[in-house]
């Protein structure tokens, strides 16, 4: 073989050389990118779970909350049963009692949000019972991937390995699926002929019109229809963003009711106080909690607590 053929095969040798590995950098990059995605666990900006966005929605859920409850004026013809409020207030161990003289309705109305709130809580309480019905999806779906998770989380915690994406697995998994909840989340259910409201939802906002009833009934009756239409909405969106779209976040958040009786904290509580009289007031209600991270150190609040001042006892 001639010199000069010797020179062209070692040049297609190097060219054929030169082309896988350039091909093997073009999949390596494709692997190192799928492998940062498959890593990665933060929201995008876009991405109705990211913390502003969330944000957005809780303050959202706090008007809607107001509105339910609604502002108590009477120029809206409405009649608050006093004995029943003052009941409630015993039962979250506030001091104050409303007299008919003197109708605290800011108080009140924190009262009642508080209520809401804790009765739909109960509601999804009782629902967590149910098991392999239609109308349970809901639940079965939560109990399942917890029962996932945590399958996982020992798998990579007991078999030998090397790879990352088992260590972000369990945190990858948890997001898609309660992405999933908080999005379709006691939606209307698809039937054979048609789509129906939720039984959950439908029987569930039933029973909060009857009990918010028993604490403040409003006589106007297209006024009282517009209030008790708000009800199914209200509980939806309570359970979409607590039980599920906050679970999508990474770390999980925590929630937090303050005691009563507990120092007023304006970077972590929102109510109506003056800051000269920060040292003589504490929480006497706390009716919307504290969403964050690290509330008992470096906390990262997500909303603040809404609560309502007193006087801090024997103070002088």
């Amino acid at each position: 073989m001639s010199l000069q053929n010797q020179l062209s095969d070692k040049e297609n040798n190097i060219r054929d050389l030169m082309q896988r590995n350039a091909k093997l950098k073009d999949e390596a990059s494709k692997y190192q990118s799928a492998l940062g995605e498959a890593m990665n666990v933060h929201l995008n900006n876009d991405d109705q779970n990211h913390s502003v966005q969330l944000k957005k929605d809780i303050l959202e859920l706090q008007r809607a909350l107001e509105n339910y409850v609604t502002s108590l004026k009477p120029n809206i013809d409405i009649n608050i049963n006093i004995k029943e409020v003052n009941i409630l207030i015993k039962q979250y161990g506030c001091k104050k009692e409303i007299v008919p003289e003197n109708l605290d309705r800011p108080f009140i109305k924190g009262v009642l949000q508080r209520k809401v709130l804790h009765q739909i809580f109960e509601f999804l309480g009782n629902y967590r019972k149910y098991k392999e019905e239609e109308f349970s999806l809901e639940s079965d779906i939560d109990s399942k991937a917890r029962e996932l998770l945590n399958l996982i989380k020992r798998f990579s915690e007991t078999r030998v390995g090397t790879d990352e994406v088992s260590k972000v697995a369990e945190i990858k998994i948890r997001q898609q699926i309660y992405e999933i909840l908080g999005n379709r989340g006691f939606s209307d259910i698809i039937s054979f002929q048609d789509t129906h409201i939720h039984n959950f939802i439908y029987h569930s906002g039933q029973a909060l019109n009857e009990i918010m009833n028993q604490y403040r009934r409003i006589n106007d009756v297209e006024r009282k229809n517009e209030v008790e239409q708000l009800a199914p909405i209200l509980i939806r969106d309570v359970l979409r963003i607590f039980w599920f779209r906050l679970i999508v976040q990474e770390p999980v958040p925590e929630i937090k009711f303050f005691d009563n009786n507990t120092k007023i904290n304006p970077d972590l509580m929102t109510g109506r106080w003056e800051d000269d009289d920060l040292d003589e007031i504490c929480v006497d209600l706390c009716y919307f909690p504290l969403i964050g991270r690290d509330l008992d150190s470096d906390y990262k609040v997500i909303t603040l607590a809404k609560v309502l001042p007193q006087q801090i006892p024997n103070q002088t």
